[in-house]
This record gives C-alpha cells, sequence and structure tokens, in this order.
C-alpha cells in the first residue's frame, strides 16, 4: 500500500516535470519579440529580441483599418538582433507627418514588426496613442521641436 503510494508521487512528480521541460523547449524554439511604442517629443519604436537565438528584422510598420502602413526610411531594413538584446527606432515629426498624409484617415490599429524569415509580431496601439496618430494628418497638429522644419 505504501510502495503503491511512493509510485504514484514519483510518477506524478515525473509527469509535471515532464510537462515543464517540454514548454520550456517549444519557447526555446520560438521567435519571441517584445515591440512597444511611446511618445516623447519623438515616437520611439522599442523593439527587444526575447529569442535564444538572433532575429532579423526585416520590416516595422502600422497595421490601418484596411492594409500596411511601413514606416518611412526605416520600414525595409536588416538589422540584426542578438539574444537578449533590444534596440530602439525614433520617427521625427517630419516621418509623423508623413505617416498621417499616408495613412489618409484610415483607423490606426495595431505596430507590427515582421523577420526576415516571415513572422509577424504585432502589439495593439493604445487609444491615446491611436488617436494622436489619427490626427497627424492635419498640420497643425505636430508642435514643431528645435532643428525641425515649419512649413
Amino acid at each position: 500500500m505504501i510502495v503503491d503510494l511512493v509510485v504514484a508521487v514519483a510518477a506524478f512528480g515525473g509527469l509535471i516535470l515532464g510537462i515543464f521541460n517540454a514548454r520550456r523547449d517549444f519557447l526555446q524554439d520560438k521567435i519571441r519579440l517584445r515591440i512597444s511604442l511611446r511618445l516623447d517629443g519623438y515616437l520611439y519604436v522599442d523593439i527587444a529580441n526575447l529569442s535564444a537565438f538572433s532575429v532579423v528584422l526585416a520590416e516595422i510598420g502600422f497595421s490601418l483599418g484596411d492594409g500596411f502602413l511601413i514606416l518611412p526610411a526605416i520600414g525595409e531594413l536588416r538589422t540584426e538582433l542578438r539574444p537578449r538584446r533590444a534596440t530602439h527606432f525614433a520617427l521625427t515629426t517630419e516621418d509623423l507627418r508623413s505617416l498621417g498624409d499616408r495613412s489618409q484617415g484610415k483607423p490606426w490599429q495595431s505596430f507590427y514588426a515582421k523577420t526576415q524569415c516571415g513572422t509577424t509580431i504585432s502589439a495593439r496601439l493604445q487609444p491615446d496613442l491611436a488617436q494622436f496618430l489619427l490626427m497627424l494628418g492635419e498640420p497643425e497638429s505636430l508642435p514643431a521641436r528645435s532643428g525641425d522644419s515649419v512649413g
């Protein structure tokens, strides 16, 4: 009776460890990126590689109501992100105005990063940031920063 109980506890412990190890192995082979946007004078795009291997970023941009808007000047890129490293891109006022003109008033839904192997990771935009980006087509919506041309 006691031997059966010990065997059952050992088998259950082995089952739990097996499930834990299978999940960990599955996650190690998967591309994991964390992307976020922050607004601090400029619009900063932060991308962190949480994978255990290097990842090459091929494209970053916004998802609109019925299409995609690749970021100007940095949309088509080949940036290698090493394991557990992060990078960021800054969009200037001029870049933001260009995005606003190209969006043609369509709703901004999410931000995405696409890797060279074709994996796409996206993050929903916070409502206040989406509203800010929607107003970009209006010339008076963005303040001019020092060094920006006012036209």
